[in-house]
């Protein structure tokens, strides 16, 4: 495992995606159109959000993958552990559904979706010991230079090496407002779910790197430039700016 690593934080990280997943696995299932007393739109409800289970199942992978750079017995059993707990708490709340469904006899049975979602977080898990993520192999994105061109303040700055051994420094505080102000700016909240989840998975782990006494310069290098390539991919040229002048040099 990656000395940086911090296991606590691949813990939140992950927790966070179980959470996010098991709501939108419950929306895509509550929002299924068609007649609930067709037993058939039940079914298709459920294999809707299985397939949101499904995916969050591969993103945890990938997420640990990035955060860790590896698929050790460590790595594999967070993983694992996690995506246990989402197929878990999906049936767990597939049985209350059922038992206050005034139409319980057209749904069907949640202990083949169990067994379903077992062979599911079985074969995932698989693939990933062996370094594999849906039909593709893990890598990570080639390391990029951050340099920083914000002068420091003092109790705000974190420094690292950056890929030839220069050092620099990032403005924790800069950093921090500049990516609140892109939160909170109309642009950013006209995106996707989708979308806004992706940009606020990335921007998580550049400020949780760049707040540590000795952050990974190579992650928090990989991490910004893929912050701000999001940003512009997504039309949010004006916040990928400010950021970039917090991280890079043009």
């Amino acid at each position: 495992m990656n000395a940086t690593h911090d296991p606590a934080y691949l813990k939140r990280r992950l927790a966070r995606l179980r959470d996010e997943a098991l709501l939108a696995a419950q929306t895509a299932q509550n929002g299924y159109p068609g007649d609930r007393n067709n037993s058939r739109v039940h079914l298709f409800a459920r294999e809707a959000a299985m397939d949101v289970i499904k995916n969050a199942m591969l993103r945890m992978a990938r997420l640990a993958y990035e955060i860790t750079g590896d698929h050790s017995p460590e790595t594999t059993a967070a993983v694992e552990t996690e995506a246990s707990a989402l197929a878990n708490a999906y049936i767990d709340w597939l049985n209350a559904t059922a038992r206050r469904s005034p139409f319980p006899h057209m749904l069907p049975p949640a202990a083949q979706l169990q067994g379903k979602l077992n062979d599911a977080v079985g074969a995932m898990i698989d693939d990933f010991r062996n370094g594999i993520a849906g039909d593709n192999r893990m890598t990570k994105d080639p390391v990029v230079s951050v340099i920083n061109n914000v002068t420091a303040s003092p109790n705000a700055v974190v420094q690292s090496a950056i890929g030839t051994g220069n050092v620099q420094s990032v403005n924790q505080s800069d950093l921090r407002a500049a990516i609140q102000q892109m939160f909170a700016s109309p642009e950013f909240k006209d995106l996707s779910e989708q979308q806004r989840k992706g940009i606020e998975d990335v921007a998580d782990i550049v400020t949780e790197e760049a707040a540590k006494k000795e952050p990974d310069a190579g992650k928090l290098a990989r991490w910004g430039q893929r912050l701000i390539g999001l940003l512009q991919d997504v039309g949010l040229s004006v916040a990928a700016d400010v950021i970039s002048k917090v991280l890079t040099a043009g």
